[in-house]
């Protein structure tokens, strides 16, 4: 894995690769926008690139809840069924 470059505050120059982006924590991630945010060195990575990351992770927490929510329905929607066609098949 590369070493990243860090600048005097230790936050990266460059862009670190995508293994250890993913790797890093949310708070991790904040810190490392807050300290570029309040600094006066803006190296190559831009703000927006934590932030990026930072609302990709939100999404795919948002995308694993709702195919849970999704086998959840499925799942009621089998149960259903099931009672509708037993009520229908009893009361005829």
């Amino acid at each position: 894995m590369e070493q990243e470059r860090l600048d005097d505050i230790g936050i990266a120059v460059w862009a670190p690769a995508l293994e250890v982006l993913e790797q890093l924590s949310v708070p991790e991630l904040r810190r490392r926008h807050d300290a570029l945010v309040s600094s006066e060195f803006r190296p190559a990575v831009s703000i927006e690139y934590y932030l990026q990351e930072l609302a990709r992770r939100q999404q795919a927490q948002q995308t694993a809840l709702m195919i849970k929510l999704t086998w959840a329905i499925t799942a009621m929607t089998l149960v259903s069924t099931v009672f509708v066609i037993l009520t229908a098949t009893h009361a005829i």
